[in-house]
């Protein structure tokens, strides 16, 4: 079996059960598509996608609305991804700096 891992920060205690939860990368009305997700990066994007209207997340049989929801969630998904890829530059800038392999 397969390690689960939050795609986001990286954690992967297995040790408390459902720390890490299914996440719909661009909503789960609109795609099947999900990736393994910590609870507190959940809330995270959860808190990005509740800043929109009530109307937009929810189930809509208008496409637009949807496809909006979609967006909205799949650039959530970027944002925590583009956050963690800032700190791992960050970190091997600093691991760089530690070994004088940089000024």
């Amino acid at each position: 079996m397969t390690k689960k891992v939050c795609l986001y920060c990286g954690e992967d205690d297995d040790r408390v059960p459902k720390l890490l939860v299914r996440d719909h990368i661009f909503g789960r009305n609109l795609s099947k598509e999900w990736v393994w997700c910590c609870l507190n990066c959940h809330a995270k994007k959860t808190y990005y996608q509740n800043k929109f209207p009530v109307v937009i997340r929810r189930k809509s049989k208008n496409k637009l609305t949807k496809y909006l929801y979609g967006l909205i969630s799949g650039l959530a998904t970027r944002k925590l991804i583009d956050e963690r890829i800032i700190e791992l530059c960050l970190y091997i800038s600093q691991e760089l700096k530690e070994r004088d392999l940089i000024e």
